[in-house]
């Protein structure tokens, strides 16, 4: 289900500029990259070799093309050595590092080889952050956005408790720091998908739009 929505959103991203698989192959290989299949498909996608910053990118606050990419493992600067068995991912505005790691598909960041936390449980739950950036966003792919704000630690707690087994796990977002914590998290119940932002205790229960086509 998670590949089928982030797919239908993803849809919509129009200024990405594809990089052919053999190139982003060869550099791997000559750099020795350990790199995965969902991180290659990632790379060609969005990898945009124009030197534009995607506007998905924008949302998140970050670079994630293939020109910085290629650019950590040829300029070789010591603050961005990537720990072993990780390849790089990308950088955030505020000078987070991120690798992902080769087993697992997670999201971590890192500086100096050194990894802090994880950020992202995959690609997927990354490319969730990036489409949904935006406020805004959520009228583009959803019908029906109804919002509950200020929800107080009880409220939010409850919640938790009462959707456990329908949170989509593989989306939850984290800070990426060392003491670790979690910034949102997204549950599909009955129809329709829930994203919790906890920081601000903001919940947002989205409906129709991509969500019909889901049962198709």
């Amino acid at each position: 289900m998670i590949n089928k929505l982030v797919d239908l959103m993803a849809y919509h991203v129009d200024d990405a500029v594809p990089v052919a698989e053999v190139e982003i192959q060869n550099f791997a290989r000559q750099h020795k990259i350990p790199l995965r299949e969902d991180h290659l498909h990632f790379l060609m996608r969005y990898g945009s070799n124009s030197g534009a910053r995607l506007k998905i990118f924008k949302n998140y606050g970050g670079d994630f093309d293939f020109a910085s990419f290629k650019r950590v493992y040829i300029e070789d600067y010591p603050e961005m050595k990537v720990p072993d068995e990780y390849a790089y991912f990308g950088s955030s505005f505020m000078d987070l590092s991120f690798c992902i790691h080769y087993e697992s598909g997670k999201i971590y960041s890192y500086e100096e080889g050194e990894i802090y936390g994880v950020v992202h449980e995959s690609i997927n739950g990354f490319l969730m952050s990036c489409l949904l950036g935006d406020p805004d966003s959520f009228g583009k792919f959803f019908s029906s956005v109804l919002v509950d704000r200020d929800l107080n630690i009880d409220d939010v707690n409850n919640f938790k408790l009462k959707y456990e087994k329908e949170k989509l796990n593989e989306l939850t977002r984290y800070t990426g720091e060392s003491e670790n914590s979690t910034i949102s998290e997204y549950y599909f119940s009955e129809g329709k998908l829930i994203y919790l932002y906890l920081p601000t205790k903001i919940m947002r229960r989205l409906g129709g739009g991509i969500l019909n086509a889901l049962s198709h």
